[in-house]
């Protein structure tokens, strides 16, 4: 398994997290509650057909008994026929009313129970749907600085390989023009331009190199613009950035050396147009001509990307992170000597 990135870039703070709300239920709207009305029904009707048989039976004799009373007493001892049949219609209107009464009361209890039902599971889903926001919220943060923080590291590691690179390809470049010099020296006119066309090369590798530098430095200084966390310095900066001067007037001065000789002269009129590509130029003539002021432009544009204020403020920010660090560590080195009783080196 391999470790993690060196360095780090905290997650942003999200904004507060949301209330979660504890309370066991939450009332539902009256849509809702109508939705539940719809759905709930009373007693079966089985149930319905037995309690209204059961009541017709409890209640026919009764009322065909009251009902023929009733009759005789009104018509002076005579009894009718039709007292059973009053005494039916009767028990069936009660029948009816009871059966009608309970499946109100029982459906009454269930739409009750349901709501309370719907109400806490309504609770549940909010108290859930609040916490895996505010998860989620925490989640990107934390995600999205992992991203960074990797991005980062690569943006570093390729920075710092470069800056031990930018010095090596100046070095070369005036070893070269040192053997173009020894060259010329000894009337050796090919060698001494492959000698000034090697140079060229690496000083166009270097021009190359410190505007990659430059791109690094910007998407570094603007990666880190405004967030907490552990990466050092830049590593090329004006302290440490190397200036090609001294190479790029020798090279000037070698150069025109051979093109103010006759016979050096009448080999680079051959070799001037000579198919190239080097620092983006199509002939060697083209590159010798222009490349000291496309590698002063690389090099200035690296300057600019590490003095921006962007990149100011980043240092600033890193170097009194650091100074904090180090009190800090002088701090805890005192207090383990006074808890140890050791006296201080």
């Amino acid at each position: 398994m391999s470790d993690g990135p060196r360095y780090r870039v905290f997650p942003r703070k999200v904004d507060p997290p949301e209330p979660v709300p504890q309370v066991a239920s939450m009332p539902l709207n009256d849509w809702e509650k109508k939705r539940i009305e719809e759905h709930i029904e009373g007693l079966s009707n089985l149930a319905r057909w037995l309690i209204g048989v059961a009541t017709y039976g409890v209640c026919i004799l009764p009322f065909q008994f009251l009902a023929g009373v009733a009759i005789r007493h009104r018509n002076q001892g005579a009894a009718f026929d039709f007292a059973d049949v009053v005494g039916f219609v009767a028990a069936v209107l009660v029948a009816v009313f009871v059966v009608r009464l309970l499946n109100r009361q029982f459906r009454g209890k269930k739409i009750a129970e349901k709501i309370a039902e719907e109400e806490q599971a309504k609770a549940r889903s909010t108290r859930q749907s609040v916490e895996s926001s505010n998860e989620s919220r925490v989640s990107l943060a934390e995600n999205e600085a992992q991203t960074l923080t990797y991005s980062l590291m690569r943006t570093y590691e390729s920075a710092s390989t470069l800056a031990g690179k930018l010095p090596q390809q100046l070095i070369m470049a005036s070893d070269r023009l040192k053997h173009a010099d020894r060259e010329f020296g000894d009337n050796a006119f090919d060698p001494f331009w492959d000698a000034v066309e090697n140079a060229a090369k690496h000083l166009a590798t270097f021009d190359s190199e410190m505007k990659q530098a430059s791109r690094l430095a910007d998407d570094y200084y603007k990666g880190l613009n405004g967030r907490s966390h552990t990466f050092p310095a830049f590593p090329v900066n004006n302290a440490n950035l190397p200036s090609p001067s001294s190479v790029m007037s020798e090279f000037r001065r070698i150069v025109r050396m051979g093109q103010t000789n006759f016979q050096f002269a009448n080999i680079w009129t051959h070799r001037r147009t000579q198919k190239i590509m080097i620092a983006g130029f199509q002939t060697l003539g083209e590159a010798v001509n222009n490349l000291g002021s496309t590698v002063e432009n690389a090099v200035f544009g690296l300057q600019q990307s590490v003095s921006s204020d962007v990149a100011r403020l980043v240092q600033e920010e890193i170097k009194t992170r650091d100074t904090l660090d180090s009190r800090m560590l002088e701090q805890n080195s005192m207090l383990d000597n006074i808890q140890r009783h050791r006296k201080p080196e």
